[in-house]
């Protein structure tokens, strides 16, 4: 989620403050105008001069992702990200843009998004869930997909895979010690900005020994939010199925280059 003041974070219930985000930004046309006019969502912007979209449900690796990608390419890199929404992807594609998909398994980008707002009901998280995979499915075959094992263990890998489906020459992460020393340093800078000090190891979008693993944020939920939650996986398998396809196409055609 973009940027909110702190002040106005304690005012507004989470529920409320997501539900009315989640909305503008996934409302085809109200998203675009949302983010042209609020400053806080000029990092999700999708314009003429966007180069290219990363995109996925909170807690995806988001952050991660965009501070490699900005290590390796310059912080000045016209990229688009954090919106959330299917509709950065869509509008993305629209415009002829390369799009990164980033996903992950519900039980952990849910168990890790109800710590980062604890204020937020599961049923509330998993409606948004459902919305960004739903609006995703039927243009997967026209991304590239990107799970949280692959964007947190070889971000680098992943936008190879993005210059070879796209013909991009964008330079990829290379995972040394000082490069994962400075993207750690961005991704806390960011958070600083964002939040109050005492919630920052809650927060921030790097790995942290304080969080609940899945199994104890999830056991909490009640048996209709398991059945939803049962429902959100089989979502997230079909997405799996289409990054796996692409896996093996991706092999494939590196095995035909090698046998010419």
């Amino acid at each position: 989620m973009p940027v909110i003041r702190p002040a106005v974070r304690r005012l507004v219930p989470v529920d409320l403050r997501a539900r009315v985000h989640f909305r503008l930004v996934g409302t085809p046309g109200v998203s675009a105008l949302f983010t042209r006019f609020d400053p806080a969502m000029r990092m999700t912007r999708v314009t003429r001069g966007t180069r290219l979209v990363i995109d996925g449900y909170p807690r995806s690796g988001n952050t991660y992702a965009r501070a490699a990608f900005l290590y390796a390419n310059g912080l000045d890199f016209p990229l688009s990200t954090h919106r959330h929404s299917a509709q950065s992807v869509k509008e993305g594609l629209r415009r002829g843009i390369p799009v990164i998909v980033l996903v992950r398994d519900p039980r952990a980008a849910l168990a890790s998004g109800l710590q980062y707002e604890p204020g937020s009901t599961p049923r509330m998280a998993m409606n948004v869930y459902r919305s960004f995979y739903e609006g995703v499915l039927p243009r997967a075959d026209e991304v590239v997909i990107a799970t949280f094992a692959e964007v947190t263990s070889d971000f680098g890998q992943v936008v190879r895979r993005c210059n070879a489906r796209f013909g991009t020459d964008f330079v990829p992460y290379e995972r040394t010690e000082e490069a994962e020393a400075e993207v750690v340093r961005m991704i806390d800078e960011g958070a600083k900005l964002a939040f109050n000090p005492e919630v920052l190891d809650r927060v921030t979008g790097r790995p942290s020994s304080t969080r609940r693993s899945a199994d104890e944020v999830l056991s909490e939920l009640t048996p209709a939010e398991q059945a939803m939650l049962a429902e959100l996986g089989r979502l997230y398998d079909a997405v799996i199925a289409e990054h796996d396809r692409q896996l093996e196409a991706e092999a494939g055609g590196r095995h035909g280059e090698v046998g010419t």
